[in-house]
């Protein structure tokens, strides 16, 4: 998996967004100083809107400013109307993201 070349200056949104997407970023390059104070930074971000919000260029954005691999879960392409199904797929994702 690559890192995105987007950078936060490419990113054209609101100013509150920006706060949060600045906040994030802020609490990741600072992990460690909350860990001497036995507090965790996000490992993992959830973006949600509606269409055409920003929501695609915005992940990227992130990853490339801290230096991760981004990964995106098509919600529509794992859920299905079988529980059982639903479960495998979401057990292949996790599997992927977390166990490589």
């Amino acid at each position: 998996m690559t890192i995105p070349s987007d950078r936060l200056p490419d990113l054209v949104t609101s100013d509150d967004i920006l706060e949060r997407v600045e906040r994030i970023l802020s609490e990741f390059r600072n992990r460690n100083k909350l860990q001497k104070y036995g507090l965790t930074n996000r490992r993992k971000i959830l973006i949600e809107g509606k269409p055409g919000t920003g929501k695609t260029i915005t992940a990227p954005v992130i990853a490339s400013e801290l230096d991760v691999p981004p990964y995106t879960v098509q919600m529509d392409r794992v859920v299905t109307k079988f529980m059982g199904e639903t479960s495998v797929k979401l057990q292949c994702v996790l599997s992927r993201i977390f166990f490589k």
